[in-house]
């Protein structure tokens, strides 16, 4: 398999008090005041009364955009003291209680999520370059994918779940693929933030959406084209029937809130009065996202448009991307793509043992290795040579010592050819999939992606086992029952080849170690 075939998986707010010294009574000047006066003063001196002593609050300064360090401190600890007059006794700060909290700064985003909510997402994509004497390229695509909650884990202070993505949520242009999954592994909720992480090691909360604050570090649900070292700030606004969005079935019009990314450049410029066209392109550029109170994610957008001339030659692209919401537990919609496969407690705990196999084994068992070689075009793999429809395989992986502990490993069933095949897979976050490509890379479909408990340490083994017939089959993790796996795709249904490998994906570290397996065999179904 080629390397170019890698499977893409993949406080602000705060009451400031002002702490504001008593004034102390006017002291007595005559010695022939009674003793109630006195004591009246003495009550002064202890109780105030002006106007001073009284909090203050300050309302947040206004979010702009700017670095992710440039902050302005709203903290409790801000005070500011009003000396006494000379010669008088040190003023004794009045306590003030506790100050009534800031409500964020957009309401609805302190999202209650449980295992199996889901957002169910309709994307379309359309692409056209013209060259002068050439005439124009259009490619379009569309699709439906679900994002659905699997089990919940804590991560630094926050539950967060599993992502699962069912149906299709990625498109190929000109051999490059991109996908509007999210880039991480987990999401949740924190604080009126919508935050994800891949759970593991030292890896961080990352804020999707702050509906506290309204602005946030560049990051997103459905693009990764944000700067992470820039500041955004979401806007309030309203998708009206006006708007494309609201033409697409299940589309709600309704409040959303947004955040933008735009740039442009002209071929012209205007210098001391004058229009000088001095450059030979133009582009404009914006990308946004969207969010909706009380559902989380809701939609996105991007357009790329471009123009080049020179020679007396004009060459133009124009690029869409769109994304919108036309199904959720939010809104009370049934489950509909299932996300199948993701383990229940009981079944973590109960093992399930593979199924008896009568028939004697027609390949191997073999042990062997596969090198992850630095720089190379192939995905290391280990052919069984059969040419077969149904059966089971087992073989056993060790996890390679690679920096950053990055591998996957895998097993790919019914390989009529390069790009058609089944495809099992374990990777070093705990993640398993199924996927599934039917003579291309743009066939790609992804029937179920789920977590699992298996040992990820350096050195470890697993035992994968897969067992397929007809249109179904079964995914086996160290004897536990895993997933039962949907082998209906019509463009994989054939006999093919069997075969392990590794570094599946592109951000697995292809360093010169070796990924051994052993045991590896097929046995035939009876």
């Amino acid at each position: 398999m080629n390397s170019s075939d890698r499977h893409d998986l993949d406080s602000g707010g705060n009451s400031r008090w002002r702490r504001v010294g008593v004034r102390p009574g006017r002291p007595a000047t005559s010695t022939v005041l009674v003793l109630a006066l006195f004591t009246l003063s003495i009550f002064l001196v202890s109780c105030g009364g002006d106007e001073d002593s009284q909090p203050t609050q300050f309302a947040g300064d206004s979010a702009t955009r700017g670095s992710p360090g440039d902050t302005t401190s709203n903290g409790p600890n801000v005070s500011s003291d009003t000396p006494a007059s000379p010669g008088t006794s040190t003023p004794v700060p009045v306590p003030t209680g506790t100050p009534t909290p800031v409500p964020p700064r957009f309401a609805g985003y302190d999202l209650e999520l449980s295992e199996g909510d889901f957002w169910r997402f309709r994307w379309e994509f359309f692409d056209r370059s013209c060259a002068q004497g050439s005439g124009c390229k259009t490619t379009e695509d569309d699709g439906v994918f679900q994002v659905t909650l699997g089990p919940p884990r804590e991560w630094k202070g926050a539950t967060v779940f599993f992502a699962g993505y069912t149906g299709r949520s990625d498109y190929n242009d000109d051999g490059v693929t991109r996908s509007f999954k999210l880039k991480w592994t987990f999401i949740g909720v924190k604080d009126d933030r919508i935050v994800a992480t891949n759970a593991s090691g030292d890896a961080p909360l990352v804020t999707l959406f702050d509906a506290r604050t309204g602005k946030w570090a560049g990051s997103g649900f459905f693009t990764d084209r944000f700067p992470d070292d820039e500041l955004v700030e979401a806007t309030a606004g309203q998708l009206t029937g006006s708007h494309e969005f609201a033409s697409w079935p299940g589309v709600e019009t309704g409040p959303w809130h947004f955040v933008r990314a735009a740039a442009s450049q002209g071929k012209c410029e205007t210098i001391e009065g004058r229009r000088i066209c001095p450059r030979e392109e133009s582009f404009n550029y914006t990308e946004t996202e969207y969010y909706r109170p009380d559902i989380g994610p809701f939609a996105y957008q991007y357009s790329f448009t471009a123009s080049f001339s020179g020679g007396g030659f004009t060459t133009s692209y124009q690029t869409q991307e769109r994304v919108a919401l036309i199904a959720s537990s939010f809104t009370g919609d049934d489950r509909g793509f299932e996300l199948e496969g993701t383990p229940t407690a009981s079944e973590l705990s109960t093992p399930t043992p593979a199924p008896v196999v009568l028939a004697g084994p027609i390949f191997g068992p073999v042990d062997g290795g596969l090198e992850l070689t630095p720089g190379s075009v192939d995905i290391p793999d280990f052919s069984s040579g059969l040419n077969i429809d149904s059966g089971m395989v087992q073989v056993t992986f060790e996890n390679p010592d690679v920096p950053g502990n990055k591998w996957s490993h895998g097993i790919t069933f019914r390989q009529s050819g390069e790009e058609t095949f089944h495809a099992v897979f374990i990777t070093s976050d705990g993640v398993w999939g199924h996927f599934a490509r039917g003579g291309s890379t743009d066939s790609e479909v992804t029937p179920a992606v789920g977590q699992f408990e298996f040992d990820t340490r350096t050195g470890s083994q697993n035992l994968l086992t897969v067992v397929f017939s007809d249109l179904e089959g079964a995914l086996f993790i160290n004897g536990q029952k895993v997933a039962e796996l949907d082998l209906s795709f019509a463009p994989a249904l054939a006999a093919g080849d069997v075969r392990v490998m590794s570094g599946l994906f592109p951000d697995d570290e292809l360093t010169g170690a070796t990924t051994n397996f052993t045991d590896f065999v097929v046995y035939d179904l009876q």
